[in-house]
């Protein structure tokens, strides 16, 4: 990998505690995904398999102070290692080489915990603050860059504020759109959102953030000219059933925000709600759409 060594705690928690760990077998889905009725348009790629950002193998490796009944704030760390375990099943051909701790000698089953725990490790993450999503970004332009493949191939759109990016990122300092989500899951790449939870305060008229995520997007169901995309997610903090064969996914809508209500600036005023399965919602709360981060892995 990028980094040499290991800290001894960490390497004795991972021997001692491997009963923890929530292996995956890597593969494609066997089983045909029903459509949805009354969307003419869609797509779903969704995989048999999901990593798990609350395994207590992965807290207690990390050395964080979260309790393991709690969510933690590895969503992103979490949702970007999947991105590249799902670029080595859906193409092979070029994600192949793109390095991942716990992996199998065979590549087809992977230890999760491990593998997320190589991607703190390597992209400096401090598992005690807020991970930001350009220096994720970022670090996974280098995991393609150490598997071989080279260019500009991660893009981030999401407010930040003024970048340099290093290679293999492009940052485009706006929310993103509809148009955005939509290029991106039709063009066959790897999609993660980011989610902004909001709360709106009547005395200031204004929205209040009060948390944030990290989904793998993994499908989307639409028509032209409706108001609303159905997108199929892989949500990291989801326990989901693998039997190797089912596809792993949720299903959330997005909505343009009410026009009367302000912008919840710097995120997309487009809301989020949850179709099928389970995302983090709570009373008086409201998600919206934070940033996108595409990543190409074909040529």
């Amino acid at each position: 990998m990028f980094s040499k060594g290991f800290p001894v705690l960490s390497l004795l928690l991972l021997l001692t505690s491997a009963t923890w760990a929530e292996e995956v077998s890597l593969r494609s889905a066997a089983r045909p995904i029903a459509p949805v009725q009354g969307f003419s348009e869609q797509v779903n790629r969704s995989t048999p398999f999901y990593l798990w950002q609350n395994d207590p193998l992965l807290i207690a490796g990390s050395g964080s102070t979260v309790g393991t009944s709690a969510v933690t704030g590895f969503c992103i760390p979490a949702t970007l290692t999947h991105v590249l375990a799902r670029a080595r099943v859906l193409s092979p051909e070029s994600a192949g080489n793109i390095p991942l701790e716990g992996l199998s000698m065979d590549g087809r089953k992977l230890e999760g915990s491990q593998a997320i725990l190589g991607f703190i490790r390597n992209c400096g993450i401090d598992p005690s603050a807020p991970v930001d999503p350009f220096a994720g970004s970022e670090c996974v332009s280098r995991f393609l860059s150490a598997g071989g493949l080279t260019g500009e191939r991660v893009s981030l759109i999401r407010r930040l504020g003024a970048r340099n990016p290093s290679p293999g990122l492009r940052y485009d300092d706006r929310a993103p759109t509809w148009s955005d989500i939509l290029e991106a899951v039709r063009s066959g790449d790897e999609v993660a959102l980011t989610l902004a939870f909001m709360s709106w305060d009547p005395i200031l008229k204004a929205w209040k953030k009060s948390g944030s995520h990290m989904v793998n997007v993994t499908g989307y169901a639409w028509n032209p000219g409706d108001h609303r995309i159905l997108l199929h997610i892989s949500n990291p903090t989801r326990r989901y059933h693998l039997d190797g064969i089912t596809p792993v996914f949720d299903t959330i809508q997005i909505t343009p925000q009410d026009p009367t209500t302000p912008e919840p600036h710097p995120y997309a005023p487009l809301r989020v709600t949850t179709v099928r399965g389970r995302l983090i919602e709570f009373d008086g709360k409201t998600t919206f759409v934070g940033g996108l981060i595409r990543v190409r892995i074909s040529p």
